[in-house]
């Protein structure tokens, strides 16, 4: 998969398609946690033209904004298109945010998974840590967040 397409490709295995976004930021609407975290595990077993890779994960809660986060991302670097030499880092995010109070239980939670040779065992390592977490974030599965995103 080229750079270009990782947001339209994203959005097919949603099962959304003939949709070309003209922003960094695409909103989703009716679309649960479940279904953002089954299509990031699809898209992330696809192959990206890219110099190397790191998949992060976030549960964050803002006390300021009265928001829960729950963000999947896939940062990668590519070489700049007049210097081959020289990387542009880029952040592939999925995101839901639940404008609610602090959840019971509540644990910041921050961890990435480098892709060092092997993509296939990067994933396992990174969807086992994620699954680990499920705890946290399960209750949220089938409601709608406020807001769902998917950012480059």
């Amino acid at each position: 998969m080229n750079t270009d397409e990782t947001i339209t490709t994203y959005l097919k295995l949603l099962g959304i398609t003939n949709y070309i976004p003209d922003t960094s930021t695409t909103y989703l609407q009716g679309i649960h946690l479940q279904q953002l975290w089954r299509a990031f595990q699809e898209f992330s077993r696809i192959p990206l033209e890219c110099q190397s890779q790191i998949f992060s994960f976030e549960y964050h809660y803002s006390e300021l904004e009265k928001t829960l986060s729950i963000i999947f991302r896939r940062n990668f670097y590519i070489p700049f298109e007049d210097d081959p030499d020289a990387l542009c880092p880029l952040c592939f995010e999925v995101g839901a945010n639940y404008f609610i109070a602090q959840p019971l239980n509540y644990e910041y939670i921050f961890f990435i998974t480098e892709v060092e040779t092997d993509l296939n065992w990067a994933i396992h390592i990174y969807c086992n840590e994620v699954e680990k977490y499920r705890p946290y974030w399960e209750p949220f599965l089938d409601i709608n967040p406020s807001e769902a995103y998917v950012f480059q």
